[in-house]
């Protein structure tokens, strides 16, 4: 069996408020989103620009996103439902390994899609008086 695991920056909070409640404090219990390790999955971390411009390389292009937080994104943006179909539609359609070597190895930091760049070149939130647009 192989596992398709898209997860995305966009989600963090939702993510980080679903271990908050389902199970606070333990090691063990990290969502989805955070990527799984295992031979049998691929994560693919929908929002990064490399995953889309290995995506594109393979034919799937998929719109960046275009909100720092967003559900609803994983499904909405065109090319998502194309990649989904193409990895369902036939064993053999979407090779596995080929998807795999074209994403990168390891997804970026939670949170690293909430902060921006300021002045100083450190990381600030949105709302922080430090932040450039």
């Amino acid at each position: 069996m192989e596992l398709l695991n898209v997860t995305s920056r966009e989600n963090d909070v939702f993510d980080f408020l679903f271990e908050r409640m389902i199970a606070p404090g333990q090691q063990d219990g990290g969502a989805l989103g955070q990527g799984i390790l295992a031979p049998n999955v691929v994560n693919l971390q929908l929002d990064c620009p490399a995953s889309l411009r290995g995506l594109a390389g393979l034919g799937l292009p998929i719109a960046p996103t275009r909100r720092p937080v967003c559900h609803y994104s994983s499904y909405r943006r065109p090319g998502t439902m194309a990649l989904y179909a193409r990895f369902l539609a036939a064993p053999g359609e979407l090779p596995f390994d080929l998807l795999r070597t074209a994403l990168p190895a390891q997804a970026d930091p939670r949170w690293s899609r909430l902060g921006i760049r300021g002045k100083t070149g450190m990381m600030t939130w949105p709302l922080s008086g430090d932040a450039t647009p």
